[in-house]
């Protein structure tokens, strides 16, 4: 019994890695102005019938740089046509994402959209082994067979403000907290230009040091830790930034 039980869990886990692929958007990244809507072409990538439902949730970024999901009014301010598909194997559909709340709005808001395989068959046969199997794995196929894409809700005239709004030294090291006070998120590093903090040595030479790879939403804090070498002064250090390949 105990070799049918371990034979069925792998199967199971098996079957994560075939689940967890089995839907595709066609943008990597989706920006939606509030006066219009967007289009996103949703595909089963699986070569039998799938069932996917579409959903949307307001997030942050804490200060380590992890998602956190805010608690919204999703229903009340976007439409979702349609937020339940069957597809055919390879089959596609296009979805629409449409902003129906408030025009006001004054700064960016980030969302994830979350497109979960729903109706996860499982075979019927050893109903009472499968069940078993089934309710300890079914977090996790859960959130193995869910397909998450970033949008946000921006404006054309929105733009990122970076600030320097603190900063400790310790030694040879200091502790630079940044801050986006603009309208707009800042992405630093990946495909993106990274930020450098510029500082001078005792000979008058600008010395640059990486910041971290981060993406800052509006109004976000950040804190980045440099090793300084001793051929620069720290007391009285004026400290400057550029982005830069």
């Amino acid at each position: 019994m105990k070799n049918i039980l371990g034979i069925t869990i792998c199967l199971l886990l098996l079957s994560v890695q075939i689940l967890a692929t089995n839907a595709s958007l066609s943008r990597k990244e989706i920006n939606i102005d509030y006066n219009n809507s967007t289009k996103l072409i949703l595909t089963n990538k699986a070569d039998e019938i799938k069932a996917f439902e579409i959903s949307l949730y307001e997030r942050n970024i804490d200060e380590k740089g992890q998602d956190i999901k805010v608690d919204s009014d999703i229903e009340n301010n976007f439409l979702i046509i349609p937020s339940q598909v069957i597809l055919s194997p390879f089959g596609e559909e296009t979805i629409s994402i449409t902003y129906i709340g408030d025009k006001n709005i004054t700064k960016e808001k980030a969302y994830h959209i979350l497109i979960k395989q729903i109706e996860i068959n499982f075979d019927e046969n050893n109903t009472e082994l499968i069940q078993r199997s089934k309710d300890s794995l079914y977090a996790k196929l859960t959130v193995l067979t869910n397909l998450i894409k970033n949008m946000y809700l921006t404006q054309s005239n929105f733009e990122p403000k970076l600030e320097i709004i603190n900063k400790k030294i310790n030694d040879r090291t200091m502790e630079i907290e940044i801050k986006n006070s603009g309208q707009k998120r800042l992405i630093m590093g990946g495909d993106k230009p990274k930020l450098f903090f510029l500082l001078k040595d005792t000979d008058n030479n600008i010395l640059k040091f990486r910041a971290k790879t981060a993406i800052l939403l509006p109004n976000q804090t950040f804190k980045n830790i440099i090793e300084i070498p001793k051929s620069v002064n720290l007391k009285d250090q004026d400290i400057s930034w550029e982005f830069s390949r």
